[in-house]
């Protein structure tokens, strides 16, 4: 489906670079095309890069869209089986799309994989994010609403040739919990991120933030810190640059109610909250991607001082996070957004979202 705040009529961006390094891509526009999104993108390699997304044609109806892009032919649109919002790729042949169900790309074409549905699901499971560690080892989360009518966290395993589930545990009380992203550092070694709220028993109101890990037998979950004075707070993205080198992003309301961003980092020992730098009334990272141990970038959106919406890309280098200068369409009059980044080097990354003005947003940093 598509994205409420995507209603725009879909035409590909002119190119625009910024001195920071950031230009947009052109991304052609499907054909009878209305409205259109991209929400996951990953990049195997510099040259290569897989997104999903998804557009409503001149019928109304919705189509679903696996777009990629190479060094040497840019972006091209190709249609896909279902709807996904992750995507992970091992190299540029081998892709698994989550959503609703999977989806394998195989160098030629999607196919559709059935996932193992939870015992004690009223309704199927919903697959947020993915990692593959390589081609024939990914791991995706989600969350599914059980017999009890509670959403509660969801994670798969791909073995080359079907899904499995893993149990995963919830936090105890919670009313509700769910994983939004993945990443595997190794085979044996993953990192999920998300909320849970704690309902009735928890003292202070809102969500909190998730942090569980698989450690090659079994997922646990991880204390995490809050901010002080935090009424929400949300981890939307997390990306493992080793076993023992984790960045998580989201945002969280502070005690004026002011939505800014959040980062926090996992040494192997334990995770600690990063200092982040806010633009806006409205700071939101929904994103991360760490090509090495010293080097992140994370992305979103943020809301100036008349509640537009635009992009944000944050870069954590030196030891601190820093604001980058990013594009917006030059059309885009209430919205741009940036949902998904991928690096494929510390100096080479791919951000995907969407606007009012080009429906399909792409952004590369070099």
């Amino acid at each position: 489906m598509i994205c409420a705040s995507a209603l725009a009529l879909c035409a590909a961006p002119t190119e625009a670079a910024l001195a920071a390094g950031w230009s947009i891509q052109a991304t052609p526009a499907p054909a009878g095309a209305k409205l259109s999104a991209l929400y996951g993108v990953s990049c195997p390699s510099p040259n290569a890069c897989t997104a999903v997304g998804d557009y409503m044609n001149g019928s109304s109806a919705d189509v679903t869209l696996a777009p990629s892009w190479s060094s040497t032919t840019g972006w091209a649109v190709e249609q896909s089986p279902v709807f996904a919002v992750g995507v992970s790729c091992a190299s540029a042949s081998t892709c698994i799309a989550v959503g609703t169900q999977t989806e394998r790309w195989d160098g030629v074409g999607w196919t559709t994989e059935p996932i193992q549905e939870p015992p004690t699901a009223t309704y199927g499971g919903v697959l947020l994010g993915v990692s593959c560690a390589s081609a024939r080892v990914c791991t995706a989360v989600g969350s599914f609403e059980n017999h009890r009518g509670r959403q509660v966290t969801l994670a798969e395993r791909w073995n080359g040739a079907k899904w499995s589930l893993q149990p995963t545990p919830n936090p105890k009380g919670a009313s509700s919990g769910f994983l939004k992203s993945v990443s595997c550092a190794s085979p044996s070694t993953c990192t999920a991120v998300g909320t849970f709220d704690g309902g009735a028993a928890e003292l202070t109101s809102g969500s909190r933030p998730l942090v569980e890990r698989w450690n090659g037998r079994r997922w646990a979950i991880e204390r995490t810190p809050r901010p002080a004075g935090a009424s929400i707070v949300e981890l939307d993205g997390v990306s493992c640059a080793t076993a023992a080198t984790c960045t998580a992003v989201g945002t969280y309301l502070d005690r004026a109610g002011r939505a800014v961003t959040l980062a926090e980092r996992w040494n192997g020992r334990r995770w600690s909250i990063q200092r982040t730098p806010s633009r806006g009334q409205v700071d939101v990272l929904a994103s991360v991607s760490c090509p090495s141990k010293t080097v992140c970038t994370a992305v979103g959106h943020y809301l100036n001082g008349v509640s537009v919406s635009r992009t944000l890309a944050e870069r954590w280098s030196d030891g601190r996070w820093s604001i980058q200068a990013t594009p917006n369409p030059a059309a885009a009059t209430f919205f741009s957004d940036l949902k998904s980044v991928s690096c494929a080097s510390s100096s080479l990354c791919t951000a995907i979202g969407f606007s009012d003005a080009g429906g399909m947003l792409a952004e590369r940093f070099s």
